[in-house]
């Protein structure tokens, strides 16, 4: 598989590596521009900000974790160092959504998400991976054509 590493019966979704790096890169920039631009107080306070979130976003990405459990049927993902653990079961899942944002003529991020039915019976969204700064559409039928193939995996047990 090209995004999951398989463990046993558990599936990890691999980092985003060049995510993290276009963190880095624009944080690096951006903290150039600042310290070029020292003089300008103001814009070297907002520079300085800007390229210490990025910098900060670079090491969240990095925590995110996406883990498919075949044999509970269930997908989890923790989004950021900060955040809880999120636990999805399989078989309240409805279906995959692309979303696609853009700004103008840019495209801005490419998201895949899943729906979840909660204990309500309402819909739950839940982002299984973004990717921000990125043209390319083909990754996001690749991951939802392999979560599809896991998900006929776990159909024989029930």
């Amino acid at each position: 598989m090209k995004y999951w590493t398989k463990e046993g019966h558990i599936y990890t979704l691999k980092k985003n590596n060049a995510q993290i790096v276009k963190l880095v890169i624009i944080g690096v920039i951006v903290a150039g521009l600042a310290i070029y631009m020292k003089d300008n107080k103001p814009t070297f306070r907002i520079a300085s900000v800007f390229s210490v979130l990025c910098l900060l976003g670079s090491i969240a990405k990095n925590k995110e974790t996406t883990i498919i459990d075949t044999k509970k049927k269930q997908l989890t993902i923790v989004r950021t160092i900060f955040s809880r653990k999120f636990h999805y079961d399989f078989n309240q899942f409805t279906g995959f959504e692309v979303e696609k944002v853009t700004y103008a003529f840019l495209r801005v991020s490419t998201a895949v998400y899943g729906y979840f039915l909660n204990e309500n019976g309402n819909e739950k969204k839940a982002q299984i991976r973004v990717s921000a700064l990125n043209y390319a559409n083909k990754w996001t039928q690749e991951l939802i054509e392999e979560m599809e193939i896991m998900m006929k995996e776990m159909k024989p047990n029930e």
